[in-house]
């Protein structure tokens, strides 16, 4: 599931960001809901000219996903777009992360749990990186970047979403390290 998702944050941006300066972002959303209900919404990032309010990728799919019946939780989300360096979030990342305006809707929003798997990708490098929301919102508090635990949450992921997660990059906590 984790590589679809990727995948149609691609596409997504490929086809469905606008931005005057080329600044183009996908998001892919598997959501939930009633009765076991289940999709995937895409949407991309919009900025027509400099004056125009930004409507980020991530916030377009939370609206697109408010207007669908039946769908009411994002499960996990995809983020495809180009590297840029963020002025709150401290520490060496590989790929885009959310903004700061998407990761406080995030906090807030009742569509978002700490437990959303968080897919970031960037398309030059091909590098991704992975966080629950919960360590997403972390990271936002300390300006530190959190360490991700490898255990049976993990592993749940990957055998939920795929081999996708390069197991050797996620620091471990010194607990689980035996």
């Amino acid at each position: 599931m984790a590589h679809f998702l990727i995948d149609s944050a691609e596409k997504a941006r490929n086809h469905l960001a606008y931005s005057y300066r080329d600044f183009r972002v996908g998001c892919a959303m598997y959501v939930t809901g009633e009765g076991g209900k289940s999709g995937v919404i895409s949407s991309g990032n919009y900025k027509p000219e400099q004056e125009h309010e930004t409507i980020c990728a991530e916030d377009a799919g939370i609206l697109k996903l408010r207007e669908t019946k039946g769908l009411n939780r994002i499960t996990a989300l995809a983020v495809s777009g180009d590297f840029q360096q963020s002025d709150y979030l401290k520490g060496d990342h590989n790929a885009l992360l959310c903004c700061e305006p998407c990761s406080s809707h995030f906090a807030s929003s009742p569509e978002v749990s700490d437990d959303t798997h968080l897919f970031f990708k960037n398309p030059k490098t091909g590098k991704i990186e992975y966080f629950t929301n919960g360590a997403m919102q972390e990271m936002v508090k300390t300006g530190e970047r959190p360490i991700q635990k490898v255990g049976t949450v993990t592993m749940a992921v990957l055998s939920q979403f795929g081999e996708l997660i390069d197991l050797r990059k996620i620091r471990l906590d010194p607990s689980l390290e035996n």
